[in-house]
């Protein structure tokens, strides 16, 4: 995916798997240092966002909480979950496990469960 690009995203969830179906969301982990350059990313190139926290479970049998980000392109939903670049870069091996949403955000008036190994997603 060009627009994360800068990013490395990794697909996963059920796009990955092949059980999308017409209302599944594209799912992607990212990498960054902080999760507001994604959200500055977006900003600069005008995507409205919301912004909401992910809880996946990690091996060995423990929980993360992880920044995460969803916004609306040409019509099919995106959500990207942050993972800092200083942690390893382990995905998640089953499915997420709550979001809660914190914010929005709006430029023009003031960003899967994850299973098993994910794909670098070079282009979209």
């Amino acid at each position: 995916m060009l627009l994360l690009g800068k990013f490395q995203p990794r697909l996963v969830g059920p796009v990955l798997t092949g059980t999308a179906t017409d209302h599944s969301d594209i799912q992607l982990h990212v990498f960054t240092d902080t999760p507001e350059q994604v959200y500055i990313h977006l900003i600069d190139r005008r995507y409205d966002h919301e912004v909401f926290e992910r809880k996946l479970r990690m091996p060995p049998d423990r929980q993360i909480t992880v920044p995460s980000v969803r916004f609306e392109m040409q019509a099919t939903m995106i959500e990207a979950f942050d993972a800092p670049t200083a942690t390893t870069r382990a995905v998640a091996r089953s499915l997420f496990v709550s979001a809660v949403a914190t914010s929005r955000s709006s430029p023009q008036t003031s960003w899967m469960p994850a299973i098993g190994v994910s794909n670098r997603l070079d282009a979209a």
